[in-house]
């Protein structure tokens, strides 16, 4: 007899036309726009409904405002940092419930893969510098790097805060309710325990200007379930 060995399983879809792709994320919104296709970076418009926005800056005021912090580039230990000055604000897990089933359709992963919602305000001159959102030393966590992002512009901004991701020569203007989705990790994805960061993507938030607020929230993904990994799931 001869054994076959099975067939490795992808973690996320890999789609190898930009028709392919603008046909599957047109699902989840009024207009899909694959801004790139290796790394992938979906523009959604129109994603996030009002009322959606509404709830998710209104769970917010329940919640204390910090400091934003980053990771620490040889592991996971978070610090404050001059190259990321907004605040962030961690919502409950019940929060924007609705809003958080569609991101992980348009992820392709469950739900509950999942870190909840994290609001982030940059008030005007504030920014992120360039950054990537996950790490290789994130492997070793029990779910997993963070795989894929998706957050959602939840108001207008009149000038500057952009997201740009210079390697790719794209600068995505804020628009309430337009959410921005990208993979973090070099495709296709096999190890769950052995993703590679893909520079790519990495990306920054140019300061907005003056007497300019912006608000986003990001929903992060990881292969396994978060933030226990398998055992939870």
């Amino acid at each position: 007899t001869i054994s076959v060995a099975p067939s490795p399983r992808y973690v996320v879809s890999v789609r190898r036309s930009l028709e392919a792709a603008r046909a599957f994320y047109s699902r989840f919104c009024d207009e899909a726009h694959v801004l790139s296709l290796d790394p992938l970076v979906v523009r959604l418009d129109g994603f996030a409904a009002e009322r959606d926005r509404a709830e998710l800056l209104r769970r917010a005021d329940a919640v204390d405002w910090s400091r934003s912090a980053v990771a620490r580039d040889d592991d996971d230990q978070r610090c404050v940092s001059p190259t990321r000055t907004s605040s962030t604000a961690w919502l409950p897990a019940d929060a924007g419930a609705d809003l958080a089933l569609r991101a992980a359709a348009v992820a392709e992963l469950p739900e509950i893969n999942a870190e909840s919602w994290q609001l982030v305000w940059y008030r005007a001159g504030e920014e992120f510098k360039l950054h990537t959102d996950t790490q290789d030393a994130f492997n070793h966590l029990a779910p997993g790097g963070r795989l894929a992002t998706l957050f959602v512009y939840l108001n207008d901004v009149p000038a500057g805060g952009r997201t740009l991701f210079p390697e790719l020569g794209l600068a995505v203007a804020p628009a309430a309710g337009t959410a921005l989705f990208f993979h973090n990790a070099k495709l296709p994805v096999l190890d769950r325990y052995n993703m590679t960061t893909d520079p790519r993507v990495a990306h920054s938030a140019e300061p907005c200007g003056d007497a300019a607020d912006k608000f986003i929230a990001t929903k992060w993904f990881h292969p396994w379930p978060y933030p226990d990994g398998p055992t939870s799931s």
